[in-house]
This record gives C-alpha cells, sequence and structure tokens, in this order.
C-alpha cells in the first residue's frame, strides 16, 4: 500500500485523484504502508517502507530564518540575515506568500515591525527576476519536475504576489530554462536533506554588490496549477515505480 500524508489543500486533492493512492490528512493510519509521499505534513507515521521527505527535514525548511541560516552556513545564498542594513525586510517565523512581510527603512520601521508580530529581518535583495524551480530525486540523481518564471507588474511595490501586483508563474520549457538557476535549487534541496521540494529563488539584482542569485525559500506543499499537478504525479509515479 502506497499513502500520501499531507496537510489539508486543494493541490492535494487533485493530486489523490490523478494519482490514485489515497491521502490521509485527518483519517486514522493504516498499520503499515510501503510507501509513504510526506506532503507537508508532520504526522507522525513510524511503520512504512519508504519514506520520501523526512519530517524532521521538512521541519528545517517550515522554519524560514532557521532554514536561510543552515542554507548560508552550507554555502548556499540566501538574502544576509540581520535589521542594521536598509532596507530590510521582516517576516514571521512560518509564512506564505505575502503575509507577514514588512518592509522596513529606517529603525524605528524596524521597531514597529518587531511590535507587529516581525521575527527575523533580511536585508532586502532587489531582484529583478524571481524563479520557481520544484525539484525531485529518482535513482539518487536530482531532476527539475517543473521550472517556473514568477511574472507580474514588478513596479507594483516591493512583494510580488498575486493580489499585489497581480504576479503568477508561467512555466518555461528546456530552452527558456537557467542551469545555474536549476543548480542553486538542486543544490538547496539536497544540502536540506528532502527528496522533493519547491525552492523560490531570486536573481538579477538591480546592484552588483548583490549576489547573482540568492534562496527565498523552500515549500514542501506548494499549490500548484494543473501542469504542476501533472509533472507531480508523474514524478511520484516514477519513485514509486521504483
Amino acid at each position: 500500500m502506497n499513502i500520501i500524508l499531507s496537510k489539508p489543500s486543494k493541490t492535494i486533492l487533485d493530486i489523490r485523484n490523478e494519482l490514485g493512492i489515497p491521502v490521509y490528512i485527518k483519517r486514522r493510519l493504516p498499520t503499515y504502508a510501503d510507501t509513504v509521499i510526506r506532503w507537508g505534513s508532520l504526522r507522525e507515521f513510524h511503520n512504512a517502507g519508504k519514506v520520501y521527505n523526512m519530517i524532521q527535514n521538512i521541519k528545517l525548511t517550515s522554519n524560514k530564518p532557521k532554514c536561510r541560516r543552515f542554507l548560508a552556513e552550507n554555502g548556499i545564498p540566501v538574502p544576509e540575515m540581520g535589521s542594521d542594513k536598509f532596507p530590510c525586510v521582516g517576516r514571521v517565523q512560518h509564512h506564505t506568500g505575502g503575509k507577514g512581510f514588512w518592509f522596513c527603512q529606517t529603525p524605528y520601521d524596524v521597531e514597529r515591525a518587531k511590535r507587529e508580530g516581525a521575527y527575523y529581518f533580511s536585508h532586502y535583495y532587489p531582484k529583478q527576476k524571481e524563479y520557481r524551480v520544484h525539484i525531485g530525486k529518482i535513482d539518487g540523481e536530482y531532476k527539475v519536475i517543473l521550472y517556473s518564471e514568477k511574472i507580474g507588474d514588478k513596479y507594483g511595490g516591493v512583494i510580488w504576489n498575486h493580489d499585489i501586483g497581480n504576479f503568477k508563474y508561467e512555466h518555461l520549457g528546456r530552452g527558456e530554462r537557467r542551469r545555474s538557476i536549476i543548480q542553486l535549487a538542486k543544490d538547496a534541496i539536497e544540502v536540506v536533506g528532502l527528496d522533493f521540494g519547491a525552492v523560490d529563488i531570486g536573481a538579477n539584482p538591480l546592484y552588483s554588490q548583490f549576489p547573482k542569485s540568492v534562496i527565498f525559500e523552500i515549500n514542501t506543499a506548494p499549490a500548484l496549477s494543473p501542469l504542476g499537478i501533472k509533472k507531480y504525479c508523474e514524478y511520484f509515479r516514477k519513485i514509486l515505480d521504483n
């Protein structure tokens, strides 16, 4: 028996319908599973033959400041941590999208952000490009599942999401992909010990003193387009066949 352990989401229900294997969110777990695929779930399950995405690795990536420090310690570029240079960005510890975001240009802004719930700060990275690269391990080798660029009104503000700037992900074909971005995504997934995940990467900074690209975060339960669902199901079928 193969199962998926997941947090509730429309995406995972679509994957279940396409893939045809049971998803456990709150249901009582079976006594044994040949393969367990964790879709962002931290639910304990001790009796499995093979597990994809272990709990400790999901915990690491879901703790954004801890994950950034871990990546930096292992030579993966991330936005520089701290609130001593301006502008900087304050975030809550566990965040998604543009929620829990403070853009700070003065020490007063930082203090206000802290009062309102900001948990950690990073120096603002002046990206001109942003990518989401989905990576999965097959037969011990990391492969691209899907490669997307965030497209929208880049002059509408510093937050790039659907509500501010009407941003959305545009999937890119093999000939449109940057090898350096792919390699950075693979390195990040490998360093944090995941079998699969979606890596958000900022690139093409306005100023030359910044790294050419940085990791913003790693997602273990990303929202997916219909094409994304198809690609993940193809990946899951391959690892289940193996």
